[in-house]
């Protein structure tokens, strides 16, 4: 009777730990999955839910679980994938310091970062995967929870590059479209121009090879490559990239550091002013260009497009300054690309480094600004020059001439020629403003077509057909010539030899210019003819002569005339 009873204390006794046991409760959280949470009716179910609507497969996946972070009791998280024990593992658990999902407030819940493995080879892209998420304290555990959520392959983050050449396609593109019809309305209308304000080069014409050369989206109104926007066009590239990628991979439109948005705000401003300063302070006024165009003054046939070299090069001038702004730019993408793809929303960099950039855009800037006001000095004698051609061709329609001040003259003087001298005063103008046209705005000028600008149209555009024809050695049969053309080419002809002479033999230069001057005077010429001439030419041509060359001259023209004749 007494072993009975012991029995009977013994079967009570066992009776709680078999039901437990036969209800399927594990017995401790020593191993990286417990298999049996969810035949276990003690177990608490809690909440758990994925933070992004799609978790990355080998990357950083995360899971909001609704419990709180015990800091003085052993705690710790397992997850794992049902049916696929060791293809999902939990790598580390936070306590969240503010709300991550709507029902998980910061106080009550944490975030269990995952290890997903990718389904087999890569694809599909995206599958919906279960996993099981358990709360153990200790060797038990304590609560569990199921998710069910879409998980993404790694090979859905390289979709980004398809994406970026689309773009970059589109992009450039529209740049080939838009310079194609630019250049095809300048070619149908012969008086067009093709060149685009500021800009004195035409544009380039669009090859195939550059449809693969990005400079070409970061032209500026010169037509030249600018550093600042290549910048904010590499920026824009890596971090769209980089937040197309997160996309995709996670579903969820990423956030981005203060870092990152600095970037952004930085290369964009610097753009922004680095191209109204550099356009403000190299950039010829719009009457004075709108009227180098249309006389023609510049060469039509010299085109530019952006080049790599416009990177590092200012007025064929090594700029340090452009190239700190690449040094330090390129640094700052690469650190991107390795560590901004997955922290994106925490990548920052010393702040001195981002000093240095926004330093390097300040510097930049600066320099344009210190440099010599070339520009400016040619837009002021530019300004002089239309003023002296506007006083040759009223002089001509008042039937009058302008005195050594330039200033109108309200009657003609005995003798005198109409506007003979607004047209010298003029022309010394033209002297001296051609080289500074050249070596401001590096283009070839047409002396000759800055000569021709005081004319009226239909001579202006009889004057440089024949140019041209003569330039291509074409025929002139079809070209009608003035007699007025023909003094004006005998009279640069005679400049051209007097300034090939200049250097050697003064009179003979002056004898040069008075026989052109001469013309269809009638020979011989008297001794007083002759110095009258000679004197008049030596003015025309700026020529100081002493009295003995004056005398040499005469006796040069009066030969050169006589054997003429």
């Amino acid at each position: 009777m007494a072993g009975l009873r012991v029995a009977i204390v013994m079967w009570l006794w066992m009776l709680p730990f078999s039901a437990s046991h036969a209800a399927g409760a594990p017995s401790s959280c020593m191993d990286d999955t417990v298999t049996s949470v969810e035949t276990d009716p003690l177990l608490r179910v809690a909440s758990a839910a994925p933070v992004t609507r799609v978790l990355p497969a080998a990357g950083d996946a995360r899971i909001a679980y609704r419990a709180q972070k015990q800091p003085d009791t052993p705690q710790r998280f397992i997850a794992y994938e049902r049916n696929h024990y060791d293809r999902a593992r939990a790598t580390s658990v936070e306590q969240t310091t503010e709300k991550v999902l709507p029902d998980y407030p910061a106080d009550k819940s944490v975030v269990i970062h995952l290890d997903i493995d990718k389904e087999g080879d890569g694809f599909p892209l995206w599958h919906q995967r279960s996993f099981i998420v358990v709360e153990c304290r200790g060797d038990a555990p304590v609560s569990w929870a199921p998710v069910v959520a879409y998980v993404s392959s790694p090979l859905v983050g390289l979709l980004w590059i398809p994406t970026a050449l689309l773009i970059y396609a589109l992009a450039i593109t529209a740049v080939y479209q838009s310079r194609k019809k630019f250049l095809e309305a300048a070619k149908r209308d012969k008086e067009g121009l093709a060149e685009k304000y500021p800009s004195v080069f035409a544009m380039k014409p669009f090859e195939f090879r550059d449809f693969f050369n990005p400079i070409q989206l970061a032209a500026n109104a010169f037509n030249q490559g600018s550093v600042q926007k290549m910048q904010v066009l590499m920026f824009s590239f890596v971090i769209g990239s980089l937040v197309l990628s997160l996309v995709l991979r996670t579903g969820t439109l990423a956030n981005m550091s203060a870092t990152v948005v600095a970037l952004l705000g930085i290369s964009g401003f610097g753009a922004t002013v680095s191209q109204i300063t550099y356009t403000t302070k190299t950039r010829l006024s719009f009457d004075n260009w709108a009227w180098l165009q249309t006389n023609h003054v510049l060469a039509d046939d010299k085109v530019r497009g952006p080049e790599w070299k416009d990177l590092v090069l200012t007025n064929r001038e090594f700029d340090v300054y452009k190239l700190q702004t690449i040094i330090f730019s390129l640094s700052v993408a690469a650190a991107l690309l390795v560590d901004g793809a997955s922290n994106l929303a925490t990548f920052s960099i010393p702040e001195a480094m981002l000093g240095v950039l926004g330093l390097s855009q300040v510097v930049f800037v600066g320099g344009i600004l210190v440099r010599p006001p070339a520009t400016e000095d040619l837009d002021k004698r530019l300004v002089e020059l239309r003023g002296a051609a506007q006083k040759v061709i009223e002089a001509r329609a008042r039937n009058t001439d302008v005195d050594e001040n330039g200033k109108l003259l309200s009657v003609l003087p005995p003798g005198g020629k109409p506007a003979e001298n607004a047209e010298r005063q003029y022309r010394e103008l033209v002297f001296q403003v051609m080289p500074m046209l050249e070596s401001t705005l590096e283009i070839e000028a047409d002396e000759a077509a800055l000569l021709d600008a005081t004319l009226p149209h239909d001579e202006k555009v009889s004057r440089k057909a024949l140019r041209d024809a003569l330039s291509k050695r074409a025929s002139t049969d079809e070209i009608e010539i003035s007699p007025s053309t023909v003094h004006a080419c005998a009279e640069r002809l005679s400049r051209l030899l007097a300034g090939l002479l200049r250097r050697h033999d003064n009179v003979s230069a002056v004898a040069v210019q008075a026989m052109s001057d001469a013309g269809d005077t009638a020979l011989p010429l008297s001794d007083q003819q002759a110095r009258q001439y000679i004197e008049a030419a030596a003015k025309k041509r700026n020529i100081p002569l002493s009295t003995a060359q004056v005398l040499q001259a005469v006796a040069l023209l009066r030969s050169v005339l006589e054997k003429q004749k």
